[in-house]
């Protein structure tokens, strides 16, 4: 997970720089969403999330 943010770290590096309020909370936003999805995808896939969703999902 901590590489596949780091790599869109620095490619969002290079398209803007979070140095403003605003640019930086899209920064905030796009690597937190990210980061919640790839958790989430992890969680799925070693059925971590088994006891809240069900077996079947």
């Amino acid at each position: 997970m901590a590489l596949l943010i780091a790599i869109v770290e620095v490619v969002l590096g290079f398209v803007f720089h979070p140095s403003g309020r605003i640019s930086s909370m899209l920064y905030l936003v796009i690597i937190g969403g990210l980061g919640m999805a790839i958790y989430g995808a992890m969680a799925l896939r070693v059925r971590l999330l088994d006891r809240f969703i069900g077996e079947k999902a």
